[in-house]
């Protein structure tokens, strides 16, 4: 398992925190669990995306700091949370802090100097989003509807504006959230990395593109009418 948390700043300045789960039962990858690697892990073997929690759509952004966990997919949430504790210890004394917590590897690092000051306050927002995601793992795993999924889309002079609708919330874990997108960083993700849709699906519910569409995928209602996949 590999866990990232991000707070990062868009290119208008808009600031959140993003987060991902990745899992790696079905993926063959020269990991010791025992002893994870953590930079092999995050650059070579993430694994699966299981979850996501999106706050500020990705294009451009840039990282103020990240939190990292990697473990076996079985180990259990406490032992996470012991190992983030051991972490919280050591902030005071500057970042990056690494740490080796029995089979757990955690990492918080700044990369933004004006940021340093906040560490403590950014460690606590990326943890936050890393147990949330994996209190929800469970719910995420079991999805056992079929019918679509809907999005409601808004617009105002200057942005969209994506949500799940109220009676579908209760199918997705509580990190589903509402998402906006600028029209200009729209048109421009979609140049980059075409159909936007797909994409606003997974950062509105925090599941994966397989896990959408196990659900039936999604009907986006209001401004746009149109599902996906078509």
């Amino acid at each position: 398992m590999y866990l990232v948390a991000q707070q990062v700043q868009s290119p208008r300045g808009s600031i959140g925190t993003n987060a991902v789960m990745y899992h790696h039962t079905s993926i063959s990858a020269p990991i010791n669990w025992k002893s994870p690697d953590l930079e092999a892990i995050a650059s070579r073997y993430p694994g699966e995306r299981i979850a996501q929690h999106v706050e500020v759509p990705p294009g451009g952004n840039s990282i103020i700091c990240y939190l990292d966990v990697a473990a076996h997919d079985q180990t259990p949430r406490s032992k996470i949370n012991a190992a983030l504790d051991e972490l919280a210890l050591l902030i005071e004394t500057g970042t990056p802090v690494a740490k080796l917590h029995g089979e757990v590897a955690v990492e918080f690092r700044v990369t933004m100097i004006r940021a340093l000051d906040e560490a403590p306050t950014h460690f606590i927002e990326l943890r936050q989003a890393i147990l949330q995601l994996l209190e929800h793992q469970h719910d995420i795993e079991q999805p056992s509807h079929t019918q679509p999924l809907t999005i409601r889309v808004e617009k105002d002079a200057q942005r969209w504006r994506f949500s799940l609708e109220p009676q579908d919330r209760s199918r997705v874990p509580t990190i589903a959230t509402s998402v906006t997108v600028p029209f200009d960083v729209a048109d421009d993700f979609q140049a980059l990395h075409g159909e936007l849709h797909p994409h606003v699906a997974e950062w509105v519910t925090g599941l994966s593109r397989e896990q959408i569409l196990k659900l039936g995928g999604v009907r986006f209602v209001g401004e746009i009418n149109q599902q996906w996949p078509a």
